[in-house]
């Protein structure tokens, strides 16, 4: 007859069921724990109509503040181009103030118009002259 060969010690095996059985006795336990007898679960709900606060609502002013962030764009662009040709010597308005029709916004260097005047001057001056002998020639005639 053959004999079961237990390669575990009797003390050990004993320990290893004891492990196996501690879950579903743990379980048990807790199950246990949870259930109360009716007579007490009912004892502690209050009988009646529920308890409740009563609140006066007051109307009053109150201000609404919302902060949002965002951009901004103008929706009126002015922009200053200058009509005539010339040097720059000052801009007579700052950015950003109002200006006026026909207020004066540069300061232009004169100097290339008063050539032009001299020069327009000369070219009458010289009609001129032209004119005197052309009618001295018509007089002759």
């Amino acid at each position: 007859m053959l004999v079961p060969h237990f390669h575990a010690k009797p003390h050990i095996r004993g320990k290893m069921f004891f492990i196996r059985l501690f879950p579903l006795l743990f379980a048990c336990i807790a199950l246990l724990a949870g259930c109360d007898s009716q007579n007490e679960s009912v004892a502690g709900v209050p009988s009646g109509p529920p308890q409740a606060g009563v609140i006066t609502v007051k109307t009053r002013p109150i201000t609404l503040i919302t902060e949002l962030s965002g951009r901004t764009a103008p929706y009126l662009i002015a922009e200053v181009k200058p009509q005539v040709d010339g040097i720059i010597l000052k801009g007579l308005f700052q950015e950003g103030s109002d200006v006026r029709e026909g207020m004066p916004l540069y300061q232009i260097d004169p100097a290339l118009y008063q050539a032009k005047v001299n020069s327009a001057k000369a070219t009458l001056q010289k009609a001129d002259a032209n004119v005197e002998a052309a009618a001295a020639r018509v007089a002759s005639l």
